[in-house]
């Protein structure tokens, strides 16, 4: 029950976000509208220059310095609210300087309250708080300006503009009050930009068309914005000639327009960016641009104005910026909202700083007409730039797999040569299960031994079934004479499973003179060739077209007919993990067929993004059956806890014959504590016996003593050998499986193992007693691997017939470690007498 109770720090964020959004909502429509009576619409583009100037320095700042906590600019509010009330007494006799510097500094305060608010709960919660409450703050918050808004509204038809200032200034005093912010950072964070920043962002947007197509986006936008927007305020400035009219008017807009983008965003954004393409989405927003500015140039109308106003905000938020968020997630995760930060952050205020000066300098000898068709011309310009963005996207996509899989190429397998023999003729005379059996025996031979047979086999079997195992034998040779053969006989044998296993073992050796083979294979009819063909163009990092083609073909696959081509599409789509494919997973996890869902829940578990979870939860609320639902909630809980990214860096650091090994052992782990920990034994040294204590634990049940032991190994990056041998010989604990940890301990820490093994009998051997003795001859039978022999030698040692006493010491004679051996005589001297 308690984790269902919304913790009191969550209240807090969210009352401090709805006071926030209110009063800053609230001052912003009062402060624009005594700017649009006393200064004057005309004065806008100056207000632009200033205001955006400082905006870059203030966003600079910000930037570079790592905020932690949010009292500043809460206490901060207070001294806003005294300046509103303190402006109520002069508002009569104001200048229009004097209204400048008061619409600027309640805009600056809008903005950087608002990202340092933001800021403050990204570093103030946890990844599970985040994931839980940042939607509710943030619906919360967005609550608090629809209301300003109407508030607005209502409030003016009772009081006057000087009481609205006063009561706007005691909103302003009471944030810091209400709130009580009782909120701190857990810990230091990491400065945004990290040393060396500038310098990759500066590479990445030289390097990338696509991020110079969102840099165009944001130009155009903010050009938009602005030229659209001093119209606006002229429009109405000239239309209420009442203060309190143009206010109530101002606020109503305000939140007409708030509802209308949350409504359209739940019910069109997914809609819209999931069956048009990106340039298609953009369109719309180009065209009523253009449409708008061709009527207002004809045909000047206030309501017109007002029209073009609400569409443009509403499309800049419904379309322009949720395709500017697809775009970004095509760049690597770590570097994504900085890039995001540094263009949308960057290129609105320059660019405004531009439009106010361009609008300063021809608004006097220019009709107000002829901006919209500067617009117009302009929208046309920006329509005819953007026509090439699919093809952009798709572009950065095949860079993006390219990258991710040199960066995450394989570790050559390394293996020691073993000699060995196989009879060909013994071969061909089995049944198709012994055949299979000895080809499995083929890796274990010396390559020079077993290119030879691959070679006869190549060329002798006709078996297909079993010549798709020998294929995947074959191309892990390195031999130039076996590989032609090999691909002589893909081609002569025309078989898809052959074909399939062909690809997928040359693409997992790396072998780059595949490419020109994979190609036709991109748009096979089978399901599993062309799934493996896709991920093979990706691996071996082939010519830009190929990639193209391999991300077009995934898409294609996806939206077959055929349930098997979209089951595969799913599954490779999980392997790639790009963010890029998450709408399309989402579309598969709701498919009509059972096994394409449960691909698709598998993929997402492996793809990771965040933007599955919602999906994932309604397919679970669907499910007809408890297996799909607890695949949908183990998916859930793995993204959340980022398993998949983990289990990746994890694999890479393992040779290939031991990935599948290691893959089938985190898969199977029963929940996420276990993935975790399974995690860091297996990133903890030596591997060799990372990976078997990992088996072990994985094996067990799990019991506290061997948990315990998994959490010192983590920590110390060792195994705790003393206290562990302690507890089996003196407190006689039963640790399931046991003895193979003992023996794992042994064989990987085998130098550990016998000094601390030797300690442990050294200490007690004259006290202890036959429970003691025997305790340790048993741990000294999983030492030998020889159970019954050190079992015997403890039996023999005690007796009374010196010739089985004496054999019993001679026994002990194999033990290479003098110490531990010096000790276990004097054992059986004591148990002797």
């Amino acid at each position: 029950m308690t984790e269902k109770r919304i913790p009191k720090k969550i209240i807090y964020l969210n009352v401090t976000g709805f006071f926030l959004k209110f009063a800053t909502t609230v001052s912003l429509i009062l402060s624009c509208t005594s700017f649009l009576k006393t200064a004057g619409a005309e004065k806008l583009p100056l207000y632009y220059i200033i205001l955006n100037i400082l905006s870059i320095s203030a966003g600079t700042t910000l930037a570079v310095k790592n905020i932690r906590d949010f009292r500043f600019p809460v206490y901060l509010s207070s001294v806003i609210g005294v300046y509103l009330i303190w402006f109520s007494s002069v508002m009569d006799s104001a200048a229009s300087a004097g209204v400048i510097v008061l619409y600027t500094l309640t805009s600056i305060y809008d903005i950087y309250a608002n990202i340092l608010f933001w800021t403050h709960i990204n570093q103030c919660l946890t990844i599970k708080e985040m994931k839980s409450y940042v939607g509710l703050i943030s619906g919360v918050s967005f609550f608090g300006g629809i209301l300003a808004g109407l508030f607005t509204k209502l409030l003016l038809g009772y009081i006057s503009m000087k009481s609205a200032f006063i009561m706007c200034g005691a909103a302003h005093l009471l944030l810091p009050l209400v709130t009580l912010l009782h909120v701190e950072s857990p810990q230091e964070r990491e400065s945004f930009f990290r040393a060396g920043f500038a310098d990759m962002a500066m590479r990445q947007i030289s390097g990338s068309r696509l991020l110079k197509i969102i840099m165009l986006i944001f130009v155009f936008s903010s050009f938009v914005r602005y030229i659209v927007g001093f119209q606006y305020g002229t429009a109405v400035a000239a239309r209420f000639t009442d203060e309190k009219s143009l206010a109530g008017f101002i606020g109503l807009f305000d939140s007409a327009v708030k509802i209308s983008i949350f409504i359209s965003q739940i019910l069109a954004a997914k809609k819209l960016l999931k069956n048009f393409s990106l340039s298609a989405n953009l369109l719309f927003y180009q065209s009523g641009i253009i449409g708008l500015s061709l009527i207002l140039f004809f045909m000047k109308s206030f309501w017109v104005m007002i029209a073009f106003q609400f569409y443009f905000q509403l499309f800049v938020k419904l379309i322009e910026q949720n395709v500017a968020n697809t775009l970004f997630n095509v760049f690597a995760r770590d570097i994504k909202n900085q890039m995001k930060f540094m263009v949308e952050g960057m290129v609105f205020p320059l660019t405004s700083i531009f439009v106010g000066i361009f609008i300063a300098c021809f608004k006097n000898s220019i009709e107000p007409r002829y901006f919209f068709l500067f617009l117009f011309i302009t929208g046309i310009c920006y329509y005819i730039s953007t026509l090439k963005l699919n093809e952009a996207y798709m572009d950065t996509i095949a860079d993006g797999l390219r990258n991710g899989a040199a960066g995450g190429a394989e570790k050559a397998v390394r293996k020691m040569p073993m000699d060995g023999s196989f009879d060909i003729e013994y071969y061909l005379a089995s049944e198709r299960a012994g055949r299979l059996d000895m080809v499995f025996e083929l890796e274990k031979l010396s390559p020079v031994i077993s290119s030879g047979i691959i070679l006869k086999l190549l060329r002798g079997e006709k078996d297909k079934f079993i010549m798709a195992s020998i294929v995947k034998t074959a191309c892990r040779q390195k031999s130039d004479e076996v590989r032609t053969e090999l691909w002589r006989t893909v081609s002569d044998m025309n078989d898809n499973r052959v074909t399939a296993n062909f690809i997928e073992a040359s693409a997992m050796q790396g072998d780059s003179r595949l490419i020109p083979y994979i190609a036709p294979y991109l748009q096979h009819p089978d399901n599993r060739v062309r799934a493996n063909a896709i991920l093979a163009a990706v691996k071996l990092c082939g010519e830009e077209s190929s990639l193209r083609l391999a991300v077009e073909s995934l898409y294609k696959m996806s939206s077959s007919a055929d349930s098997g081509c979209r089951v595969s599409a799913a599954a490779v789509m999980g392997e790639l993990g790009l963010e890029c494919f998450a709408g399309a997973l989402e579309k598969l996890l709701f498919d009509g067929d059972f096994k394409v869902r449960k691909s698709a829940v598998s993929a997402c578990e492996k793809n990771g993004s965040q933007k599955l979870i919602s999906a994932l939860e309604r397919m679970k609320a669907l499910a007809e059956n408890e297996k799909i639902s607890f695949l949908a909630s183990r998916a859930i809980s793995r993204i959340e806890n980022g398993v998949f990214a983990k289990i990746s860096m994890v694999l890479n650091a393992y040779p290939n014959d031991e990935k599948r090994k290691i893959s089938a052992l985190l898969k199977n782990a029963g929940d996420n504590r276990s993935v975790d920990i399974l995690i860091k034994i297996l990133n903890a040294s030596p591997d060799g016996f990372s990976l078997k204590f990992a088996e072990i634990f994985s094996g067990s049940s799990r019991g506290n003593e061997l948990l315990k032991l998994a959490e010192d190994y983590i920590r110390d990056k060792k195994f705790p050998v003393r206290s562990f041998l302690n507890a089996v010989i003196f407190e006689e604990k039963n640790y399931e499986c046991g003895d193979e940890l003992l023996k794992a301990v042994s064989l990987f820490h085998r130098s550990s193992f016998e000094e601390e093994f030797s300690a442990a009998v050294r200490g007690a051997a004259a006290s202890g007693g036959n429970a003691f003795a025997r305790s340790c001859f048993s741990v000294l039978g999983v030492y030998l691997n020889d159970m019954e022999r050190a079992m015997a030698i403890f039996e023999n040692a005690g007796s009374k017939d010196p010739v089985r006493a004496d054999m019993a010491l001679e026994l002990l004679e194999s033990i290479e470690y003098e110490p531990l051996k010096s000790c276990f005589i004097e054992m059986c001297r004591n148990l002797k007498g």
